[in-house]
């Protein structure tokens, strides 16, 4: 079942014209919609009639606190739980992830991005952006 977002999509589009001055593309102007994955917050999809737009996911949106956790992220890698978890622990030594409680299941922990991985993020978006530059 689809819907169209409300409330978020301007939030969205402005972290998207964000990016597209940063890699020259126009996400920005793509349709959105709104789905319920729990394991993704959203993709780039070609609708009926390749339409091309984006698809987030209701539950991340609607549950800014939701963490991703080790299970998720290793069904949706394909790797072990215990590879993923192995990976995550070098990410967290190296101050890019942390780890975060959550509270409705105190046996899991989920995984967040630090400041140091946002920057990290931030530099890698503009350098692709230069590297991707000549095929304009």
């Amino acid at each position: 079942m689809e819907r169209e977002l409300r409330w978020p999509v301007e939030r969205i589009r402005e972290e998207m014209r964000a990016l597209d001055a940063q890699t020259g593309l126009h996400g920005a102007d793509l349709r959105i919609t709104l789905g319920s994955a729990t394991r993704t917050l959203g993709c780039f999809k070609l609708y009926k009639g390749d339409v091309p737009g984006f698809r987030f996911s209701s539950y991340f949106l609607e549950n800014p606190n939701a963490v991703p956790q080790i299970k998720r992220l290793s069904e949706y890698g394909a790797l072990s739980s215990g590879a993923m978890s192995q990976a995550v622990d070098l990410y967290v030594a190296d101050g890019i992830l942390t780890r975060k409680a959550i509270p409705e299941n105190r046996r899991s922990t989920g995984v967040m991005m630090s400041g140091k991985g946002k920057e990290l993020r931030k530099k890698t978006i503009e350098q692709l952006g230069k590297r991707f530059a000549p095929f304009e």
